[in-house]
């Protein structure tokens, strides 16, 4: 079990560090200022499509982190703070 847990873990970390990733985003969140010290936004991404929460289609540009410097976010913190264009 835990072999599985730190597979899942490693594959997560590898696809949130990717730029150029496009991902369903929700209209945004909290992050530590990164993001829009570059131009861009902070938003909340998943891999896949969930209406009503990460809904919109985004390419981003890469990893951010929230306030707290967590990378992680979503109600079971199993999405991830990304940095993407506003439009």
């Amino acid at each position: 079990m835990k072999l599985i847990i730190v597979i899942l873990s490693f594959s997560m970390t590898a696809l949130a560090q990717r730029a150029g990733l496009e991902m369903w985003c929700n209209n945004g969140t909290a992050g530590d200022g990164g993001c829009e010290a570059n131009g861009g936004a902070t938003f909340c991404c998943a891999q896949d499509k969930e209406p009503g929460k990460f809904d919109i289609n985004r390419k981003t540009l890469g990893t951010s982190r929230d306030p707290d410097g967590n990378p992680w976010c979503g109600e079971k913190g199993l999405q991830v703070v990304r940095c993407a264009p506003l439009n």
